[in-house]
């Protein structure tokens, strides 16, 4: 899903839904659109939309925030001071997530019965092969 800006809106879009306060006009913003759903709009003082945002599939949702809780904690680190277990925690989170989706993934591919299509049941596997750890 790509992020379209916007320097100067025409009228206002309506309020910002990470903020809740209103966007008016002339004011720069920035907007999303999935296949389903609204019109989602951000000001321009709010951060991008992450990963986990954009996607509309509660699977790849919580894969996505586990790796940016990743990323957050080793951008939070400090390499002098900082606790090597913070990390490890981190990682640990991570990877139970991605096992918990693997999991769900493996369950889903088998309850298909044989007339299900191949193709999707090809495209599961794939991703579970992609989430071993």
């Amino acid at each position: 899903m790509q992020t379209n800006y916007v320097k100067h809106a025409r009228g206002s879009p309506g309020p910002c839904e990470k903020c809740v306060k209103p966007i008016p006009k002339g004011a720069a913003y920035k907007w999303i659109k999935g296949r389903f759903g609204p019109k989602r709009v951000r000001c321009d003082a709010c951060p991008d939309w992450r990963l986990s945002e954009k996607t509309g599939s509660d699977k790849l949702s919580r894969l996505y925030a586990a790796r940016e809780s990743v990323e957050d904690a080793l951008a939070a680190w400090d390499r002098d001071s900082g606790d090597v277990e913070d990390l490890r925690s981190a990682l640990e989170s991570a990877a139970g997530e991605a096992s918990d989706v693997a999991e769900e993934y493996r369950e889903a591919a088998s309850s298909w019965n044989d007339a299900g299509p191949a193709e999707v049941e090809d495209r599961v596997r794939s991703a579970l092969d992609a989430l071993e750890l």
